[in-house]
C-alpha cells in the first residue's frame, strides 16, 4: 500500500513567524568595487566584513505580522519590508546585506545562523551612489511556502 504525505500548512506560517514575525531586520550596506574576489552572494556573512561600511548607515526594520496569502493559501507571507536609502550624505555601495534579529531567543545553544539568520543579498550590477538630496527604495518581500 502506498501513502503520501500532504504538507500542513501551517508550517509554512511557522517557520515564517519563528523568524521573521516582530524581528529586527537590519541592513548592512557594503561596496565590493574594485574587490578581486567579491564574496559570494551566499556564502558566510563574515566574509563581508572587509567590505562593510560604516555602521551609521545600517537601517532598521521590523518585521510584521506573519499571515496567510489571500490567493495561495499555503504561502505565508511578512507585510513587504520598504528599505529606504535616503541620508544626510551620499552612500555608494553594492550591496545591501540583510540580517534578522530573531524576536524569539532561539537559546544560548543555537548555531549562529538560526540565532542572526543572513537572509540574503540586494546585489547591483555595479556601485550605485545615492546623493545626499536623493532617494532610493526597495521592496523586499519574504514569504514561506512548502516545495
Amino acid at each position: 500500500m502506498t501513502a503520501s504525505l500532504t504538507p500542513n500548512r501551517d508550517t509554512a506560517k511557522a517557520a515564517l513567524w519563528w523568524l521573521f514575525e516582530g524581528a529586527t531586520i537590519i541592513c548592512i550596506f557594503a561596496n565590493t568595487t574594485g574587490a578581486a574576489s567579491p564574496p559570494s552572494l551566499n556564502g558566510p556573512v563574515e566574509a563581508w566584513n572587509d567590505y562593510s561600511l560604516s555602521s551609521s548607515y545600517d537601517i532598521y526594520l521590523t518585521g510584521g505580522t506573519v499571515n496567510f496569502d489571500a490567493v495561495d493559501t499555503d504561502r505565508a507571507e511578512l507585510p513587504q519590508l520598504e528599505i529606504v536609502v535616503d541620508f544626510a550624505s551620499s552612500i555608494t555601495y553594492t550591496d545591501i546585506l540583510l540580517l534578522a534579529l530573531t524576536a524569539i531567543d532561539p537559546g544560548p545553544s543555537a548555531p549562529i545562523y538560526a540565532a542572526i539568520p543572513f537572509v540574503g543579498v540586494i546585489h547591483e550590477s555595479s556601485a550605485v551612489t545615492v546623493g545626499a538630496n536623493e532617494t532610493k527604495t526597495y521592496r523586499v518581500d519574504l514569504f514561506s511556502e512548502w516545495l
